[in-house]
């Protein structure tokens, strides 16, 4: 039956969520950050209750998002659609969700970029933007080591590639570039070893290790101590002591947002917070303002995507604001020096910069030339 807009109502809100058996934990834990927002804080609207509405898209190819969202749109009529999907796929949903005009919000942890131009009027993204955290990165890198040969070691397996060409752009940002490129294709640490002892570790240069985090506890593990300088993401879980700069957007652990946040993850979950509990607990705080933005039982639509286009706000990982040259929801970058981003670091520089409005990047933003493997960090 039909109901009236102005009458309390469930306010259905669209999920699409990627499913893996190799990474199952990228999809929960992005949910229950999402839940664990609207648990914390009331449920509760003008108009009725928040309802997720949950369409699992596999591995996320295109071919199924659609399908999906056509479903939530055609069948739940939902008022919003959301997810974790890579942004390329998120461009083709936005320009379906466009003719029905759905505000559609997508997050990522290492988005791939588009175009400025493609990107319709109801589609934003939310990133903790980790290629631009490289692409600092490999500024910084450039400045504190000056002369100093600078050698990057990759691999072929799930390597960020965004990562990795963003922080080239960084070096050349700064005219200097890598001395040697080393290009693994090792698919496990006992491969690593039998690759990286026919390399001579020279401990004189700087290098700078962009790995899979197994394959990073690896390369560290073993050869971190014949190191003079290592530079690497921040997702090293082994137990070398080794501190080593790296950046990221990070939880303000001294927030007392963020405090609420890591003390109901361990009420209701039992668990530590990660990046994706991070990301969807702010994208849980994006869509909770989105429903708060809804005036009355008329235009929807234009509410949310008001809010959308003008979010600025402070949340887990700080002040973040809306991009509206790119439409993406970003933060602070910090290049930080420590063991791993949930051991103690010391901040070393903070970065407020759009790295999309400057030409040093520009090559990322053509069409189809930056993917990021999606469930890059497990």
């Amino acid at each position: 039956m039909l109901q009236k807009k102005d009458e309390k109502q469930n306010l259905k809100i669209g999920v699409l969520l990627p499913q893996s058996k190799e990474y199952p934990e990228v999809g929960v834990n992005f949910l229950n950050g999402i839940k664990l927002y609207f648990t914390l804080h009331n449920n509760q609207f003008e108009r009725g209750e928040a309802e997720l509405l949950v369409e699992d898209v596999a591995l996320g190819t295109e071919r199924l998002a659609l399908e999906k969202v056509r479903k939530l749109i055609a069948q739940d009529n939902v008022l919003m659609i959301t997810g974790l999907l890579e942004f390329g796929v998120g461009l083709q949903v936005g320009l379906t969700t466009q003719m029905a005009d759905v505000p559609t919000l997508f997050a990522g942890l290492g988005e791939s970029t588009i175009p400025h131009d493609y990107i319709p009027d109801n589609l934003f993204f939310h990133t903790l933007q980790f290629w631009q955290a490289h692409f600092h990165l490999g500024k910084y890198v450039a400045g504190k080591f000056k002369g100093a040969k600078i050698k990057i070691v990759s691999s072929l397996l799930d390597c960020g590639y965004d990562h990795l060409r963003a922080f080239r752009l960084g070096l050349r940002a700064e005219g200097v570039e890598a001395a040697e490129e080393i290009v693994l294709s090792a698919y496990d640490v006992d491969e690593l070893k039998v690759e990286v002892d026919e390399i001579s570790i020279s401990k004189n240069a700087v290098y700078v290790a962009i790995l899979h985090p197994k394959l990073l506890n690896g390369f560290i593990d073993c050869y971190g101590h014949l190191l003079d300088v290592l530079i690497s993401p921040p997702f090293y879980t082994g137990n070398s002591t080794l501190k080593k700069p790296w950046a990221a957007v990070l939880p303000d652990r001294s927030n007392p947002q963020f405090v609420k946040f890591r003390d109901g993850l361990k009420e209701y979950l039992d668990q530590e917070p990660d990046m994706f509990h991070v990301l969807g607990y702010q994208q849980g705080q994006i869509i909770y303002n989105a429903l708060e933005s809804l005036e009355g039982p008329l235009d929807d639509n234009k509410h949310i995507i008001n809010m959308l286009s003008t979010f600025e706000r402070d949340t887990i990982v700080g002040p973040s604001r809306m991009n509206k040259r790119d439409h993406t929801i970003g933060s602070t970058i910090s290049v930080c020096e420590g063991i791993n981003i949930n051991e103690d670091y010391k901040t070393l520089i903070t970065i407020d910069e759009d790295v999309s409005a400057i030409d040093e990047t520009k090559d990322l933003y053509l069409q189809k030339n930056a993917f990021t493997q999606p469930y890059l960090f497990f």
